[in-house]
C-alpha cells in the first residue's frame, strides 16, 4: 500500500506519491557580469547622472530591481517531467 502523497509535480500537477522517486530542480538566473564603459564627459557630471539614475529606479519596486539581478528557483518534478525536463532544459519560443 502506497502512502498518500506528499509532492505535486510543478510541470505537469501529477501527484507524487510517498514511496515514489521525486526529483528536485535548482534554478538560478541572474545578470552576467559585464565591464563598463565611462566616457570623461560622464565622469565630469556625476551629480546629474546619479539623479537620472534615481529617478529610474523609482519606477520600479525593489522586488523589480531584484529580478533584474537575480532570481531562484526550486521545483518538483515526477520520473516523466524529469527526463522531459533533461532532454529540453530550455524549450524554445517564437518571436
Amino acid at each position: 500500500m502506497s502512502e498518500p502523497f506528499s509532492h505535486i509535480c510543478d510541470r505537469c500537477g501529477f501527484p507524487i506519491e510517498g514511496d515514489e522517486l521525486r526529483y528536485i530542480v535548482k534554478i538560478q538566473v541572474y545578470a552576467a557580469p559585464s565591464k563598463i564603459a565611462i566616457s570623461e564627459e560622464e565622469l565630469s557630471d556625476t551629480d546629474s547622472a546619479i539623479e537620472e539614475t534615481l529617478e529610474r529606479c523609482k519606477e520600479k519596486s525593489a522586488e523589480e530591481h531584484m529580478n533584474d539581478v537575480y532570481k531562484e528557483f526550486e521545483k518538483d518534478l515526477c520520473r516523466r517531467c524529469q527526463q522531459d525536463y533533461i532532454g529540453n532544459p530550455i524549450p524554445e519560443i517564437e518571436r
